[in-house]
């Protein structure tokens, strides 16, 4: 599994071998940065408003997730997961996507686990979503504030409830985006150590056989 980041929540996320090629959150224009483009089987999106699902770039006809259920493309498993289970949360009939809060995904992909928090903008994961992520292998997870995403605090608390094996944080400040957003800077020195910095994260099997949580900032891509 291969994780490449755009910028802002959007990241490519290829299998081995590159048979399987997601996209997540490709954003539009509006947001300073030039919007992702090129091949794609599955398009993820956390928020579906438009500054988060600019579709527009991809070729490939993919299928595009952004809701809540169960999806399987090509030996890769999604899961979409609401704040609560359908019965409780019965989000239908809700038309204004900004009153919706982010769906939370679980994607499995080469047996990778990868949390993907998108946009997201609570101050910490239900006792649901929880125990519907699992044991997490990657968390991806905004940490900029500012913009209807979590800051530094409530991303750090995210991390200890899940206790991933890695975590990607995104969402966060860079050349290019025109709103306001935080460094990571104090989310980095909170989670301790020293992070990696990679233009892509790389994982096997073998890679997963840790306790210990590395975090890894990915250099965007263009």
């Amino acid at each position: 599994m291969t994780l490449t980041w755009y910028g802002l929540s959007s990241f490519k996320i290829t299998n081995t071998g590159g048979e399987v090629t997601i996209i997540t959150d490709p954003f539009h224009k509006d947001s300073g940065l030039t919007p992702p483009r090129g091949a794609a089987d599955i398009v993820v999106i956390s928020r579906p408003d438009e500054l988060h699902s600019n579709t527009d770039g991809m070729t490939g006809n993919p299928l595009i997730i952004k809701n809540a259920g169960e999806f399987d493309v090509k030996g890769v498993h999604i899961s979409g997961i609401y704040p609560q289970p359908p019965s409780v949360a019965n989000p239908s009939g809700i038309d204004d996507a900004k009153k919706i809060p982010a769906t939370v995904f679980l994607l499995e992909v080469d047996a990778v686990k990868i949390g993907f928090l998108g946009v997201f903008g609570e101050r910490e994961l239900t006792e649901h979503q929880l125990e519907e992520m699992g044991d997490i292998d990657v968390l991806i997870v905004p940490v900029g504030g500012n913009h209807g995403v979590i800051n530094w605090e409530w991303a750090s608390h995210i991390v200890q409830q899940v206790e991933p094996r890695f975590v990607v944080p995104c969402y966060f400040k860079q050349n290019g985006v025109i709103f306001d957003l935080d460094s990571p800077d104090k989310f980095l020195k909170e989670m301790g150590g020293e992070p990696k910095t990679e233009d892509r994260l790389t994982l096997k099997s073998k890679d997963l056989m840790t306790d210990s949580t590395t975090v890894v900032v990915l250099n965007p891509q263009r």
